[in-house]
């Protein structure tokens, strides 16, 4: 027996879905500019660092993008 599934159903849902998610239960999403996100990531560059050796490269590989 062969089952046609829908393409919808296998899909992987936008970037933009899981924010619209995460404001509606109340949690403040910001959008930053290139200038903004460089200076972030270089705030929080030693941080990561600590947490690549405790957590994985891999695990925190996901949050780079």
């Amino acid at each position: 027996m062969v089952t046609k599934i829908p393409a919808s159903f296998c899909s992987v849902p936008p970037h933009n879905v899981g924010l619209a998610k995460l404001e509606a239960e109340g949690n403040e999403v910001v959008a930053l500019n290139s200038d903004e996100r460089n200076t972030f990531e270089r705030s929080v560059a030693p941080l990561m660092e600590s947490y690549r050796y405790k957590f994985g490269a891999e695990l925190l590989s996901l949050l780079e993008n």
